[in-house]
């Protein structure tokens, strides 16, 4: 895979991460090139990627791509060539992200930097309010057609 640009905030239309925001337990450890795949971000290409996500200053912060709301912020404390999640917050500003389930966003937000980012390839985690024939559309309308940062 070619060498692209560090993702940065000028890199995409964004909004800052709102005052409205909830501490999210999640743990994460990530080694090597996976730290640099985290700190290297993710642009989207095109319409069908939903996510835009940079790192600055110890935080890497995920967007939406689509409205540029601040959907999750982790801070990373970086040791060498380790990487582990200090802190994670969620948006809860009812204008920019309405879901209330703190285990879903545990579980997508761990699917978004493992799969997307740190290539550590996930299934997609199931939503269990919806119908099992709603979940491949679902999926979609999260996380698009799955462009990882590390392909």
């Amino acid at each position: 895979m070619p060498q692209r640009s560090a993702a940065t905030r000028e890199s995409w239309r964004i909004k800052p991460f709102p005052a409205q925001r909830e501490a999210l337990p999640f743990v994460g450890r990530f080694e090597g090139e996976e730290v640099r795949r985290l700190q290297q971000g993710l642009v989207p290409q095109d319409v069908e990627d939903k996510w835009f996500v940079y790192h600055e200053d110890g935080w890497l912060y995920l967007h939406r791509a689509i409205t540029g709301s601040c959907i999750y912020a982790l801070r990373l404390s970086v040791e060498g060539e380790v990487a582990s999640v200090a802190e994670a917050w969620v948006n809860t500003d009812p204008n920019e992200y309405t879901a209330t389930d703190r285990a879903w966003d545990a579980a997508l937000l761990g699917f978004l930097v493992n799969d997307l980012l740190a290539g550590r390839p996930q299934e997609f985690p199931v939503r269990t309010s919806l119908p099992e024939d709603k979940q491949l559309n679902f999926q979609h309308t999260v996380v698009g057609r799955r462009r990882r940062s590390w392909e």
